[in-house]
């Protein structure tokens, strides 16, 4: 598999920045997952990871064409922590569908 090794556009950063708000995250269906232990738990769930940028990618067991090598400094500019960790993933958000109006669910002393 192929390991992209372009810089991060402009335009790219600034969509990744903008999935710190609500309103960005729902309006693009993508959330970020930052650090290597927790990308790799998101392997095994349903979320579907749709790219990871990566200063070392030694530890993640994924298909290379998901993985873009970037440099400490687009990192720190992509994530959302002011110590950033190894590696950030972008994720889809599940469709959830909304409760049926004629279902109700009605919980007493609780």
């Amino acid at each position: 598999m192929k390991i992209f090794s372009k810089m991060l556009t402009t335009h790219t950063i600034k969509t990744l920045q903008s999935l710190d708000k609500k309103k960005f995250r729902q309006k693009y269906n993508l959330f970020l997952v930052e650090g290597n232990k927790i990308i790799k738990e998101l392997k095994n769930s349903p979320f579907v990871i749709r790219e990871i940028y990566s200063t070392d990618d030694t530890g993640l067991d994924f298909a290379k064409s998901k993985i873009h090598p970037i440099t400490e400094r687009e990192l720190k500019k992509i994530s959302l922590l002011q110590h950033p960790k190894d590696s950030v993933a972008v994720c889809e958000l599940r469709n959830q569908s909304p409760i049926p109006a004629d279902i109700q669910l009605v919980l007493d002393n609780i």
